[in-house]
């Protein structure tokens, strides 16, 4: 289904006017009604969710009318839909996690203030990342600009059920494991692991030379690989178990989003189709065959650097000795020339003793 993106894009330009301040922070795309129908959820930076209803190709004039508050003061820094697509969660700078019901429009949680510290001053609200823990709505895990992960269940209390401190850079992106127990956190300063929510324990960190911003992480919904994009204008895709670096993409621009494509059909590929995603392959089965291609490139560059470092060791190894024979050559010499110095000098004593004697006889 193709939508009319510059309608959509020039509707909600229209209503951003309205506030000069806002900015637009999260879009969601509702999966299509049996009629057709499609609906779309944004909210801006001020606090305002806007419901949108799309036919086809079509927006109604009248879709962009259905909007509540979220907030009245603060800015609004995350927004995540569950999978049901029943419930929405917002928080901000300023503005702690609650729980929405998007049918309704109505706040059914709403996280409480953490105790005060030691000092007796309370923390500032700070979300700027959230997402659903499994199939349940009622389990959410948070990411604070304090670089703190929190643990939520609505069913239990209103304050974190778990909370645990990583590194010392704002979180910037949170994202769910497949398994319901697993979640993989993206930092300010490019810091990406995973962790076990069921213990708050860090499960590793994956390699990479990540030198921006981590703003989106996105898990593959059937293969064993999670992506991962932000400020620095790459693209990369990560192996779960094995934290592997399996490939990376420059594209040209700061990145904010990335989603997988599950439905793009799984067909061979043709001269021109291979050119045009020479270094990205869409369906499962070629994911499968780039993953697979990616590890043996990993394992012949380790095998690579291993022979060139042994190398490096052997030569290091050789100027040494070479040194070393040096040294004794030189040290052999000067003995040599020491001994050869007592030798001269005892000959010399002796002849001058001889001397004195045969001066002495003769007197």
């Amino acid at each position: 289904m193709e939508l009319n993106a510059r309608t959509i894009r020039g509707r909600l330009n229209s209503n951003l006017q309205e506030d000069t301040d806002a900015s637009l922070v999260a879009v969601h795309m509702f999966r299509a009604e049996a009629s057709g129908l499609r609906s779309v959820l944004t909210c801006t930076s001020s606090g305002d969710a806007n419901l949108h209803l799309i036919d086809g190709i079509q927006v109604h004039e009248d879709s962009f009318g259905t909007s509540w508050p979220i907030c009245r003061m603060g800015n609004i820094l995350c927004m995540k839909v569950d999978k049901s697509e029943k419930y929405a969660a917002f928080g901000g700078d300023g503005i702690d996690v609650s729980l929405w019901d998007i049918q309704t429009q109505n706040r059914i949680w709403e996280a409480k203030a953490p105790p005060r510290d030691s000092n007796g001053l309370m923390s500032r609200p700070f979300v700027t990342a959230s997402t659903f823990l499994g199939d349940d709505h009622k389990k959410l895990v948070v990411g604070t600009g304090h670089h703190q992960v929190r643990l939520y269940d609505i069913n239990a209390r209103r304050r974190p059920m778990i909370a645990f401190d990583f590194l010392e850079s704002p979180i910037k992106a949170v994202e769910a494991d497949t398994d319901g127990n697993r979640v993989y956190i993206g930092t300010g300063n490019g810091a990406l692991a995973s962790f076990d929510m069921r213990s708050g324990k860090m499960l590793g960190s994956y390699k990479g030379r990540i030198s921006g911003s981590i703003r989106c992480i996105t898990v593959h919904p059937s293969l064993p690989v999670f992506a991962a994009c932000g400020l620095d204008r790459f693209l990369r895709v990560f192996h779960k178990n094995s934290r592997e670096l399996l490939t990376q993409i420059f594209l040209k621009q700061p990145l904010s989003v990335n989603v997988f494509d599950t439905h793009y059909p799984a067909k061979a590929l043709t001269a021109d189709d291979s050119a045009e995603v020479s270094s990205v392959e869409y369906s499962d089965n070629a994911f499968l065959y780039a993953e697979n291609e990616m590890l043996d490139s990993v394992g012949s560059k380790k095998k690579k650097k291993k022979t060139k470092e042994s190398k490096k060791m052997k030569s290091t190894q050789d100027e040494l000795l070479e040194v070393d024979n040096n040294i004794y050559a030189v040290s052999e010499k000067a003995c040599k020339k020491r001994k050869a110095q007592r030798l001269e000098g005892r000959e010399s004593h002796l002849k001058a003793h001889k001397k004195k004697k045969r001066s002495e006889s003769s007197t």
